[in-house]
């Protein structure tokens, strides 16, 4: 209920839609990549004993592609309204707290599907 309440609020506020959409797209984009970047480099694991084909290499990955995609999307965001000025610095760091909050929330609810046995 807590995070559906935040999206409301955050939609509200200026250039509200835009901000939902990043969330959305850092979402996808850390899941992704984290994927790929942990199937061709993975040699790591993360956290084993909650999800165990995670590696490091695929979340240091989904994070810099995450990163990156946002500083992407702000740019596309700037040219198609220019209403819009992208702070690539800002989008940056949203990116980096939005893809660890991503990969935090992915282990709780493996840690969840673990602890009921699926």
């Amino acid at each position: 209920m807590l995070p559906f309440v935040a999206l409301i609020c955050l939609r509200r506020a200026n250039h509200g839609l835009y901000l939902c959409i990043l969330v959305f797209v850092a979402s996808w984009i850390t899941d992704t990549f984290a994927y790929f970047t942990g199937y061709f480099l993975g040699k790591h694991k993360l956290a084993p004993f909650v999800s165990p084909k995670k590696t490091i290499e695929g979340s240091i990955g989904g994070t810099l592609f995450a990163i990156g995609g946002c500083m992407g999307y702000g740019a596309l965001i700037g040219t198609a309204d220019s209403a819009v000025i992208p702070h690539y610095l800002a989008l940056a760091v949203v990116g980096l707290i939005l893809s660890i909050v991503s990969q935090l929330g992915d282990l709780a609810a493996s840690a969840v599907k673990r602890s009921y046995g699926i």
